[in-house]
C-alpha cells in the first residue's frame, strides 16, 4: 500500500516551468495519463526548441528530425499534478490531502517510517520518498 501526501488540498496550482521532459512522458504514458492529458488537450507538445546561454551561445533543434518525436511537451502544473495525483488514487494509493508534514521518525527494530503531520496525524509506512522539491526541508531535517 502506498500513502501520498501533500499539504494543500488539490487542484493546486505551484511555481513550474510547465515543461515535462522526455523521460516523464514515458512514464506518464505507461500510468496512462499522458492519454488522458492528450485527450482534453491540455498536453502541447514541441517539436523544436533550444537555449541561449549567458555568453550568447545558442542552439536550435529539431526534435522530430532527430528523435523521431516532440522531445518535451508543456502541460499546466495544476493541471498535470492533480491527474498524477488521480491516477495513483484510482491505482489504490491513500492520498492524503491537507497533510503537512512536519517531521519523519525511522523505528531500526520495526524498519518503520513514521511521518507526522502538522494536526497530529501520522503516517506509517517502510518506505519514505520525500519528494518536495531541491530545498527540501524534511530531507535536510532528516541529514540528506
Amino acid at each position: 500500500k502506498v500513502a501520498l501526501l501533500d499539504k494543500e488540498k488539490f487542484p493546486r496550482d505551484k511555481y513550474c516551468g510547465d515543461a515535462v521532459c522526455t523521460p516523464a512522458i514515458k512514464i506518464l504514458e505507461e500510468m496512462g495519463v499522458l492519454k488522458e492529458l492528450v485527450d482534453a488537450g491540455e498536453a502541447h507538445f514541441a517539436d523544436a526548441g533550444g537555449f541561449v546561454s549567458p555568453d550568447g551561445t545558442s542552439y536550435i533543434g529539431a526534435s522530430v528530425e532527430k528523435l523521431g518525436g516532440a522531445a518535451c511537451c508543456a502541460v499546466k502544473r495544476i493541471i498535470l499534478d492533480n491527474r498524477t495525483a488521480r491516477c495513483a488514487q484510482r491505482s489504490g494509493a491513500d492520498f492524503k490531502e491537507g497533510f503537512e508534514v512536519v517531521g519523519a521518525t525511522f523505528n531500526k527494530e520495526a524498519g518503520l517510517w513514521t511521518v507526522t503531520a502538522a494536526d497530529g496525524s501520522k503516517v506509517t509506512g517502510r518506505m519514505l520518498v520525500i519528494a518536495d522539491g531541491a530545498t527540501s526541508k524534511l530531507a535536510t531535517k532528516l541529514g540528506y
